[in-house]
């Protein structure tokens, strides 16, 4: 991917990823697994406290590394982030 610009910019590549990985069946059947040893609390109502709910990533060595694996039912495939 690749931009240019004739003046200063603020860019975001964030890529999201808004679709399932199996099609005819729900995002909700997928295993999402968070490489993650901590996540914001929530009160009982769901709501975070204090922030937006994220997790906090476990950092093994310097780099790039998972994040996290989404992993839909019955097929031999995953997206990973």
């Amino acid at each position: 991917m690749t931009a240019e610009s004739d003046s200063s910019t603020i860019v975001n590549f964030a890529r999201h990823s808004y679709f399932t990985l199996n099609d005819g069946h729900a995002i909700r059947d997928h295993l999402l697994q968070i490489d993650a040893d901590h996540y914001t609390p929530t009160d009982p109502e769901l709501i975070p406290t204090p922030y937006d709910i994220n997790f906090v990533l476990r950092r093994v060595q310097a780099g790039l590394h998972r994040a996290a694996r989404l992993l839909p039912p019955h097929r031999g495939i995953a997206m990973e982030v």
